[in-house]
């Protein structure tokens, strides 16, 4: 081996070395932002090849991003760092990708937190700060509902304070000064904390401690006095180039007190309930700090004035991006002043606890509770939209990958109609999903997913913005053919006249208790088609088989007695394309448990 090679090797060996020497505990951080990163890639990742991620928000994410080198570009002036994410998507624009970064940036705020905790406290509990934040289920929520600018934003807020604590104001200044561009909330944000920064300036001036250290070489009160002033300019130089509009939009508040009153008072108690319950963990540690719990005012107001379940529930959606980062500040720096402390248990001994220990204990224990996948989290009691919403097993199944197929028979040129839990066809200019296609021209395809919620469930409110209501109303003007339907997925292409391109049988089967005799035990939405059913269970029982068009009613319903075994053709009113159907067993002893089986035999094509 060559010598100087022998050199090179030598010397990033000792480099290695004495970095572990020097600070292991920032070693043992890295690892734990690398497992981070790994374990939610995996979960997010899983999520879009499964269908179970969102156009809204990861679709709106990555076209924006695609949009801005493909001739469609969109301005969107409140989330400007696209802008710079903006040239890498374009050399490697894939969906899997942009999660896959957003996990390990989400998790690396836990460095520069670690660097900036060791300034305030001992190594080992700046350790344990780090992991706290890792295991805090708020930053899981921002991993959880897919891809949104604003879960940049601790990241860089933390990484421009530790430049601030250290005196380089360059380099903080460009790392605040992008968090502002992540959100229309953040500049806000930074404006507290600067305002905060400036309150420990003041401390300084007059002599008294401050809780939060720094180098005072470099940093003057004027570069705060700039923290706390500049992102305001930002937005008004936003509101002036594009209009006030551009963000009143994200201002819950109208001039109507009415309507103030109506928005403040709708789930009044669950919205306290998400915005207290964040603290929780913190709490007993902040009362040295608690300026810094004033970084949650901005999103505080947000949810409580809002009516839309995404805004106030924040263990499962983004908005903890903006919060997490001032309750982990609050919590640390109320960490500095607590002392090791003696606790009697039930008179039998003393033990002695470490606050950071009991620190990260509690996060430890309210995550127990509020991750995802956790065992507990159903316990606690059911809020607004579930503990999370869209908490499905996110392992490849068979209908997963028959959709894959039959997506990718669609040309990328083509207008599509599409179910908002498939992000994967949103990066293209031609395609729209229900709630907001309007009806007023005719896609060039349509594809359904009826096992998602999404199929039946509107995404605005409105009464056409479900899947099931656009799909049997385009079938029913008789332009489309059924390209392809595979696990009772189906494409439809305008004006298709030929043989079916792909198709794979619907297979289902599960037991069904019966406990009052005709109480549906299967309930599910078929493309019409023969299907037969089979009841595996006691002889005298029979089978209640109920067809309606729609969930509104339309189409041809019914009621049928079958026998065990019989063949029943799925027929719904010419031109519709699916039918909700209920199967229940009657005639058995209550308590008696049966084996229902259904499978597809044959298209029905009218």
């Amino acid at each position: 081996m060559p010598a100087s090679l022998v050199h090179a090797f030598s010397r990033l060996k000792n480099a290695v070395t004495g970095f572990i020497r020097a600070d292991r505990f920032a070693l043992i951080a890295s690892a734990a932002v690398i497992a981070y990163g790994i374990v939610w890639s995996l979960i997010s990742t899983a999520k879009l090849y499964t269908y179970h991620a969102t156009v809204f928000d990861l679709g709106v994410s990555s076209y924006l991003l695609w949009s801005v080198f493909h001739g469609h570009f969109v301005v969107v002036p409140e989330k400007a760092i696209y802008l710079l994410l903006a040239p890498f998507y374009y050399i490697y624009p894939s969906q899997a990708a942009l999660l896959t970064f957003q996990s390990f940036w989400i998790g690396s705020g836990a460095l520069p937190l670690y660097l900036i905790a060791k300034r305030i406290v001992r190594e080992r509990e700046a350790l344990m700060v780090s992991i706290a934040y890792l295991l805090y289920f708020p930053v899981a929520g921002i991993n959880w509902f897919d891809f949104h600018f604003m879960a940049l934003f601790p990241t860089l807020f933390f990484t421009g304070l530790y430049f601030r604590m250290t005196g380089r104001a360059g380099p903080s200044a460009i790392f605040l000064g992008l968090s502002c561009l992540t959100d229309a909330l953040a500049p806000v944000v930074v404006t507290i904390a600067g305002c905060i920064l400036l309150y420990e300036d003041c401390k300084i001036r007059i002599g008294k401690v401050t809780i939060l250290p720094r180098d005072n070489t470099r940093i003057s009160m004027r570069y705060d006095a700039a923290v706390a002033i500049l992102p305001l300019l930002l937005m008004l130089a936003i509101a002036a180039a594009f209009g006030a509009s551009t963000l009143l939009k994200y201002v819950p508040f109208s001039l109507s007190p009415g309507a103030e009153v109506t928005a403040l008072s709708y789930d009044i108690l669950w919205k306290l309930f998400f915005i207290v319950l964040p603290i929780l963990p913190f709490v007993a540690f902040t009362r040295k700090s608690a300026a810094f719990l004033l970084l949650s005012v901005p999103y505080s107001l947000f949810a409580l004035f809002s009516t839309d379940l995404n805004n106030f529930t924040p263990y499962y959606y983004q908005y903890a991006a903006l919060y997490a980062p001032g309750y982990m500040l609050a919590a640390l720096l109320g960490l500095a002043g607590m002392k090791e402390r003696s606790l009697r248990i039930s008179g039998i001994c003393r033990i002695k606890v470490k606050p950071a220990a009991l620190f990260v204990a509690l996060v430890m224990i309210s995550g127990a509770f509020l991750l995802p996948y956790s065992p507990a989290n159903a316990i606690l009691p059911k809020p607004p939209g579930g503990n999370y919403l869209f908490l499905h097993n996110v392992l490849p199944e068979s209908v997963d990958n028959e959709l894959t197929k039959m997506i990718a028979l669609i040309p990328s040129n083509a207008s599509v109609l599409m179910q908002n839990n498939m992000p994967l066809l949103a990066q293209r200019v031609n395609s729209t999903i229900p709630g907001v296609y309007k009806g007023n021209y005719l896609p060039d395809y349509v594809v359904t997913d009826p096992h998602s919620r999404f199929f039946y469930v509107n995404i605005n409110g409105s009464t056409k913005g479900d899947m099931l209501y656009w799909v049997n109303s385009l079938f029913s003007t008789g332009r489309y053919g059924i390209m392809a339907e595979a696990g009772n997925c189906v494409l439809l292409a305008k004006d298709y006249t030929g043989p079916m391109q792909y198709f794979m049988p619907y297979t289902a089967k599960q037991s069904m208790p019966v406990e009052h005799g005709t109480d549906p035990a299967f309930q599910t939405y078929l493309a019409n088609g023969l299907y037969e059913l089979n009841l595996s269970g006691p002889n005298y029982a029979t089978l209640l088989f109920r067809l309606n068009g729609t969930a509104s009613g339309a189409g041809r319903s019914g009621t049928y007695l079958l026998s065990n075994g019989i063949s029943v053709v799925i027929s719904v009113e010419r031109g519709s394309m699916y039918s909700f159907v209920s199967v229940a067993a009657s005639g058995a002893a209550s308590n008696t448990s049966f084996t229902l089986s259904l499978t597809q035999a044959a298209i029905l094509q009218y």
